[in-house]
């Protein structure tokens, strides 16, 4: 049985992609009005290549808007010397595929509303599904059954402990995620460094060796199998799934709470699967991924450069900024500074100023700054009041722009060639696409997206070989994630009523980080500004009767609370703004 693991060579008919405009032909389920879209030829150029399947550190876009990670066949030594329940040992493992970061809230939330999974257990967890300040955090407060069940909904499982333990140590069996040096707050989420789970792929450099995000510290995780602390020394040396039964299931990782000695990566825990826990969530390995029928309707990727410098033009509604500074005052001994700001946001531009909110008043907003005795350059920037326009969006492969910000696909009418889908290149018959092995019933398809295989379509990965996204189609009537509806004319996938798509909402776009951003135009009506201040020393000061006049004696020092300032004399004056 063939694979895409191994290097396969094949001619590959590589189809022109042309740029065209489509019409959905009175369908309401993806706006088509114009866009580049693929368009096959009848007389594509032929070319013998040399694919390559799937490398060490390959990524692919997945159905639930996450990222899987190619793990390849390997061996790793799995637990520790000495280990009671967890002796070291070697194992030898197929390729998988897994999902780079935790399953999060937002994620979790679609399988919810599409009615294929239950809310969290936890009360407080399965509220925090739908908080817009909590979306990108992993969701918690499962059962290892609510887990496996989205698992099941996205084409995957929960990850046998050796699958998670690989990924999370890889081939040179590291203590930790990122080697052997000992755990810090910049490296991960634990000891209650922040004191709460917070994002997913926040700690670049506590990323494993297989670019794995958290795979210490944060929340714990769910696994497949069922514990037993003396399954390691009769496990099968290749692919162990574990005890064959148990009362309890296995969970891995470490929280935001766990000291040092508890983040080491062999260590085994477990719990009734039944049970639950705010600080256990869980992420999916999807053994066989496949190209998937498009969703009709997508986030944004970003915004087209249209300037000369490359940057984002400005074309919203980006007004001015309104400010006025207050002269500069002394309190308590030190020197302070106003500006009020009418419209317009106020930024440090070296981090090394400090402005106090002092609240609104009349539509101003008053910011105090200091104590301070240099000159300090803050930044103060005007708003965008509107979206860039439909041209300015920047979609997918194959998907053309809204005006509220997402993407609709856009391939409608287009027929299919070799078992591909429409504006596909097929190439030869391969199993496994490149995690499993389907006995070489697949298809081999390739798109020339966008540059060095940004943004892929759902089910595929870039291969640097043929400078394409390559993926496999399997034969048959195309499907669906559960709960999503087949639209045969749009040839996509169309939410559940009263649900949602995967990725971002109205008017946000995904960025490189694979978070949700807002889908403005960058404003460049911006002002610096210099916040001053004066020496609240302060010197002699004549005054009646003083040694030049025959006797006197100097002024004390006075402190003046805001709105008053010092006027270098004797007296306080008012200053609220210039």
């Amino acid at each position: 049985m063939k694979s895409l693991i191994g290097k396969v060579v094949a001619s590959l008919a590589l189809l022109a992609v042309l740029v065209s405009a489509c019409s959905l032909g009175g369908g309401n389920s993806a706006n088509v009005e114009s866009g580049a879209v693929p368009v096959s030829t009848d007389d594509p150029a032929v070319l013998s290549v040399s694919i390559n399947g799937p490398v060490e550190g390959a990524t692919m876009p997945w159905v639930d808007g996450s990222t899987l990670v190619f793990i390849p066949e390997g061996s790793f030594g799995m637990g520790e010397t000495g280990g009671a329940d967890n002796p070291l040992h070697t194992v030898q493992l197929s390729p998988y595929w897994i999902q780079q970061s935790e399953v999060t809230n937002r994620q979790y939330a679609l399988c919810v509303a599409s009615g294929q999974c239950s809310p969290p257990m936890d009360d407080r967890r399965a509220l925090a599904i739908s908080e817009a300040t909590q979306v990108d955090v992993p969701v918690t407060g499962v059962s290892w059954d609510q887990a496996s069940t989205y698992c099941s909904w996205i084409q995957g499982t929960l990850p046998t402990e050796a699958q998670w333990e690989k990924a999370a140590r890889g081939p040179e069996s590291r203590i930790y995620p990122w080697g052997d040096t000992n755990p810090s707050c910049d490296l991960l989420n634990f000891e209650n460094c922040v004191g709460h789970p917070i994002e997913v792929r926040q700690y670049a450099d506590g990323q494993s060796y297989y670019k794995m995000f958290d795979m210490a510290g944060n929340v714990f995780e769910w696994v497949l199998d069922w514990y037993d602390p003396a399954y390691y020394p009769v496990s099968p040396p290749s692919d162990p799934a574990g005890a064959a039964s148990g009362t309890t299931r296995s969970f891995r990782s470490s929280s935001y709470y766990s000291f040092a000695a508890d983040v080491k990566l062999a260590r085994r825990l477990y719990m009734e699967p039944a049970k639950f826990r705010e600080d256990l969530g869980f992420r999916c390995v999807v053994q066989d991924p496949a190209i998937q029928t498009p969703y009709c309707q997508v986030s944004a990727v970003g915004i087209k450069p249209s300037g000369a410098d490359g940057s984002a033009s400005n074309s919203g509604s980006c007004a001015p900024p309104e400010f006025e500074q207050g002269n500069a005052f002394c309190a308590n001994g030190n020197s302070y500074s106003n500006i009020f700001v009418t419209s317009g946001v106020l930024t440090s531009v070296d981090q090394s100023s400090f402005c106090n909110y002092g609240g609104v008043t009349d539509g101003t907003e008053l910011f105090t700054c200091g104590p301070g005795k240099t000159e300090k350059t803050m930044n103060i920037c005007g708003e965008c009041t509107s979206a860039p326009s439909v041209n300015e969006i920047n979609c997918p492969a194959g998907y053309t722009a809204n005006a509220d910000g997402s993407c609709s696909w856009g391939v409608a009418g287009l027929d299919s060639v070799g078992g591909c889908p429409p504006g596909w290149t097929p190439g030869g018959s391969n199993g496994g696409g490149g995690g499993g092995d389907k006995g070489g019933d697949g298809t081999v398809c390739s798109y020339q997206g966008p540059k060095d295989g940004e943004h892929c379509p759902l089910g595929t990965y870039y291969d640097p070989s043929i400078a394409a996204c390559v993926g496999e189609m399997i034969p048959g009537t195309p499907t669906c994630a559960a709960g999503f509806t087949y639209d045969p004319q749009a040839q996509c996938c169309v939410a559940p009523s009263g649900g949602s798509y995967p990725g971002c909402g109205p008017n946000e776009f995904m960025n490189e980080q694979g978070f949700c951003t807002p889908l403005v135009i960058n404003t460049t009506s911006c002002v610096d500004i210099t916040v001053s201040y004066i020496s609240c020393e302060l010197p002699p000061t004549k005054v009646p009767g003083d040694s030049d006049d025959g006797g006197g004696t100097s002024c004390q020092s006075i402190s003046c609370d805001y709105p008053y300032t010092f006027d270098g004399v004797c007296s306080c004056v008012y200053n609220p703004k210039p």
